[in-house]
């Protein structure tokens, strides 16, 4: 795993917490291109 997935990654885990403290399940989503530009993210 690169630098950039570990950001990917943790960026995620962050969107995960903003869900469970707003009440709802703990999921959180960073989708990202082939070539590693972020297209979207989600929670």
């Amino acid at each position: 795993m690169n630098g950039q997935e570990l950001t990917y990654l943790n960026r995620a885990i962050e969107l995960a917490e903003e869900a469970l403290e707003a009440g709802d399940e703990p999921f959180g989503s960073v989708l990202v291109s082939a070539e590693g530009g972020r297209v979207g993210r989600g929670s």
